[in-house]
């Protein structure tokens, strides 16, 4: 009988702890393009020109990208965002911010949304592509947006 009050406690104990943590420590795997140096995480998935605040695409990646600075352009050059359909993952993500450009890529298997757009304004789409997603494009809240 104390086994199995014991196993029970645990595994009570375990589903509060686990519940109670993934809540309070949320991580990202992916990248975020910023306008510093070095562009953020740009310089492991391709190169960043600071003079036209530009991250162009050495080759396909396989992690969600996130634009976080006003000005940047994300250009895939002809390469894709390959992602695997886990829950909630997103392509590309840029939120508040402006004169955001993304061009030339395409996202793949986003089980959320390939591309989202919330909240910045004057941001153009070119020649991007979502196939197999929850949610092609979303545009919310982005005056001035162009696909």
């Amino acid at each position: 009988m104390k086994l199995v009050r014991f196993i029970l406690s645990f595994f009570l104990l375990s589903f509060l702890f686990f519940a109670f943590t993934t809540e309070a420590v949320f991580f990202f795997v992916g990248y975020i393009i910023k306008d510093n140096p070095t562009g953020g995480s740009c310089s492991q998935i391709g190169l960043w020109d600071s003079n036209t605040k530009t991250c162009t695409l050495s080759g396909d990646v396989s992690a969600s990208i996130i634009i976080d600075s006003d000005g940047l352009t994300l250009d895939g050059a002809g390469h894709m965002i390959d992602l695997d359909g886990s829950p909630f993952v997103t392509g590309i993500d840029t939120e508040s911010h402006v004169s955001i450009t993304v061009k030339n890529i395409i996202v793949r298997k986003a089980n959320n949304t390939g591309i989202v757009v919330s909240s910045s304004a004057s941001t153009t789409l070119d020649r991007v592509g979502v196939s197999d997603s929850g949610i092609g494009v979303n545009v919310d809240n982005s005056p001035n947006t162009t696909i």
